[in-house]
């Protein structure tokens, strides 16, 4: 309104006239871009926000240049520019605005300013090529190349129709070859597969051929890169059907069993790979790259680019002028992650190496954003008396975006690892002991947690089917009954006693047992209590870490908050997770008391008092530049419960009335009573306790989530 307006033209009339500390506002880089988008172009606020960021790029060069290359980057979508000819969505492309083309002018005015952007963005260019390789990208591509080729070859029609279908596919296919290639890995790709799939893409448009001789060289480029055929087709004639196809549905859904059916089905008279080819196999299916092959100018980035680009870091873990002088000779693959993010070290100039993750296929300006609240609602809790004498604190991590679909984000710590990765542990030592004792190694140990639930679920799905040939329901419908039964047969092999034992492991002493036991439970209660007011989700085992340094929690991937997990194929209905590995590792109070539920009350209320200071927070974050993702899920249409998901105010407004203590969950959560009064936080605490452990929601959550563990 133009009250608004005035009032805030009067704001900025009064920042310009004040001292101002460059720290704060060195973290709160992105909002001054989101902010300027809002405001006149020459008016005062507008030269307040070019205050404040000259301000910013005298002092911390690193925090101004990387925000000038996160905004003026060519892949980031103009988020705040909804537009009605895309249902209100932003548009795809975006240019840089006024603010962004200024910022990047002042900084380029100066001698030091212009060496610094022109370094920064070489250096973020640089990792963008490192981000996927060529045979990361020829795999995902050629998966999708060969199911479509399989099916419009199966659609029948004559060989000229055939080929005009597949055409565009053969030209996709010959585009997976660099015709330049730029290093080592992308040499050694084109030697070992660049005939072979150029071979693919004309036996595609080779009209002369039949289909399975039109198939047959993509179908063997695809196995080589370790991708499986979509169909039967090559493995099962007409008059003989497929293995896979006699088999219950709900098993053809299974992991550990497709794999075996498709081991079953095989060809058996293929011949057995070369030494070579299993050579050209390990050498792109290995974890940990040399930086050489990849990228060669990355290694000692000073000296061979001639220029020093700033160390990305926005949580102060470094000096403003520390540069990057090169990398690690090695970066190593996250492959368990979907994504496959990079963890890389980088060498600064003041002689200290620190570690980051870079991501790629994801906006991590989400990340960033929450990221920024979590900072804030840490300086509320370190403001209140009661709170900052229990030491309730969330843990942290720097993220820096370089574009909309990569950035780096600051290692949460040397022996921070992933609970997955001691269930992991836990397997590999029951492996041993069955071996040792002469027994069967049972299959908990052996499958991964969504295999297990399969193989679980398959023999309970085919007693509630009507025959073995019908088709299971979606699966936000399978009878709860069901899921009941498969919960408590899992939860009764998993090792509940997985962070109880790692506890007991890391402390030197009975007192520092003690010590680190009280520390777990109160990270559990702090990230527990802004979890739940954000609607965080989407925590399964490999998205919790913990460190073993200090055993605190580390919650990390914000990518679903909001209540997105509602919204999910199979909704989330938990506040946040509680399942019995953290309940057993509470002690003998267990959830319902002791530590944990003081360190949630007392967290709930700090929040409540400051609910004005982190709503304001949120909206600032999010309103003045919503994300192209925010306020939608990635699989909405088939979300259960009719869900439709609001726009970013509603959203925003939902998490500023849970920071009140005003709102329940977006779920229905009647069989646990009505939500307690806003100022009785411990009744809260126990009521959200008890939302959180209620085994029915737990037995109905996404496989992929190992409620059970």
């Amino acid at each position: 309104t133009s009250g608004d307006a005035s009032a805030a033209e009067a704001a900025a009339e009064h920042v310009l006239r004040l001292p101002l500390p460059p720290a704060p506002w060195s973290r709160v880089v992105p909002q001054l871009f989101a902010r300027a988008r809002h405001v006149t172009p020459d008016g005062a606020s507008m030269d307040a926000l070019r205050r404040v960021f000259r301000i910013v790029a005298e002092h911390n060069v690193s925090a101004a240049v990387y925000g000038v290359v996160r905004a003026t980057a060519a892949d980031i979508p103009a988020s705040s520019s909804p537009s009605p000819e895309n249902g209100g969505a932003a548009s795809a492309t975006s240019t840089p605005d006024a603010f962004a083309q200024w910022a990047a002018s002042d900084l380029a005015a100066t001698p030091s300013g212009k060496a610094s952007l022109e370094a920064a963005r070489r250096f973020a260019e640089s990792l963008h090529s490192i981000v996927s390789f060529v045979d990361e990208r020829a795999r995902v591509a050629l998966k999708r190349v060969l199911a479509e080729s399989e099916r419009r070859c199966e659609e029948g029609g004559d060989d000229g129709v055939v080929v005009a279908r597949t055409a565009g596919l053969a030209n996709r296919l010959r585009s997976l070859v660099p015709k330049s290639p730029a290093c080592e890995r992308e040499k050694r790709f084109v030697a070992v597969y660049g005939d072979a799939i150029n071979a693919a893409a004309a036996a595609l448009e080779d009209s002369g051929l039949d289909t399975g001789s039109r198939l047959s060289p993509l179908r063997a480029v695809a196995k080589s890169l370790g991708i499986r055929s979509s169909t039967r087709h090559a493995a099962a004639t007409d008059d003989a059907p497929s293995t896979a196809q006699q088999q219950p549905t709900i098993l053809r859904r299974t992991p550990s069993a497709a794999k075996s059916l498709d081991d079953a089905t095989t060809d058996q008279t293929a011949s057995a790979p070369s030494d070579e080819d299993a050579d050209n196999r390990a050498y792109f299916e290995r974890n940990r790259v040399t930086l050489a092959d990849v990228s060669p100018s990355l290694v000692d980035w000073e000296s061979s680019v001639g220029i020093a680009a700033p160390m990305p870091a926005s949580r102060g873990v470094c000096d403003a002028t520390t540069t990057v002088v090169g990398m690690a000779p090695e970066l190593t693959i996250l492959a368990h992650a979907k994504t496959r993010p990079r963890k890389l070290q980088l060498l600064g100039s003041d002689g200290v190496t620190r570690t980051f993750l870079l991501k790629g296929s994801e906006d991590l300006r989400l990340d960033e954003r929450v990221s920024h609240f979590f900072e804030v609602a840490q300086t509320a809790l370190d403001g209140d008396r009661e709170a900052r004498r229990r030491g309730l604190a969330v843990r942290r991590y720097g993220v820096v975006p370089l574009g909309w679909k990569v950035g780096v984000l600051e290692w949460a710590g040397d022996r921070a690892e992933p609970l997955y990765q001691l269930f992991q542990a836990w397997q590999s030592r029951r492996r041993e002991l069955a071996r040792y004792e002469g027994a069967s190694i049972p299959p908990v140990a052996s499958a991964r947690p969504n295999e297990r639930f399969f193989q679980v679920v398959a023999p309970l799905m085919q007693r509630h089917l009507k025959s073995a040939s019908a088709q299971p329901p979606p699966r936000h419908e399978w009878p709860a009954e069901m899921l009941d039964a498969a919960y408590r047969t899992l939860a009764s092999e998993a090792p509940h006693s997985l962070l109880e034992h790692a506890v007991a492991e890391d402390a030197s002493s009975a007192a520092d047992w003690c010590l680190r036991a009280s520390t777990l439970a109160r990270s559990m209660g702090g990230s527990a209590a802004l979890s739940y007011a954000i609607g965080l989700g989407d925590r399964h085992l490999s998205n919790i870490l913990y460190d073993r340094r200090t055993s605190e929690l580390v919650q990390i991937d914000y990518n679903v908050c909001f209540d997105k997990g509602w919204g999910l194929a199979v909704p989330e209905t938990v506040p946040f997770r509680l399942t019995p590995v953290f309940v057993r590792a509470l002690g003998p109070l267990g959830a319902s008391n002791g530590t944990f539920r003081a360190a949630l009350a007392h967290a709930l209320r700090t929040s409540r008092a400051r609910a004005g200071l982190l709503g304001d927070t949120l909206r600032g974050c999010f309103e003045s530049d919503p994300l192209p993702s925010f306020g939608r899920n990635g699989d909405s249409s088939s979300a259960g419960g009719g869900y439709s998901s609001p726009d970013a105010s509603t959203m925003l407004s939902r998490a500023a009335a849970k920071l009140a203590g005003l709102a329940p969950p977006p779920w229905d959560c009647k069989s646990h009573g009505e939500i307690p009064r806003a100022d009785d936080d411990f009744a809260r605490a126990s009521w959200l306790i008890s939302l959180a452990t209620d085994e029915r929601r737990l037995a109905a959550m996404f496989e992929g989530w190992s409620a059970w563990v």
